[in-house]
């Protein structure tokens, strides 16, 4: 089970958009070693959606990938 499975059991529920680019950015961060909003671009998302939900997803990604912001 992920994290982001933890905060909604709903994938269209209200932290849908967040859990859905918290997965993007985890696939990210695993293939490239880092993930920067702008990547998110490749995988689909807008501008719009990166700057309403970057703080939450990229927020879930460092816990299911286990980073801690020193």
């Amino acid at each position: 089970m992920q994290v982001v499975d933890l905060v909604t059991t709903k994938p269209e529920g209200k932290f849908g958009p967040a859990e859905r680019m918290a997965t993007a950015i985890v696939e990210i961060y695993r293939e490239q070693g880092g993930c920067l909003p702008q990547d998110l671009l490749t995988k689909g998302f807008s501008n719009d959606e990166i700057v309403r939900h970057w703080a939450m997803a990229n927020a879930l990604a460092k816990i299911e990938l286990n980073i801690m912001d020193s």
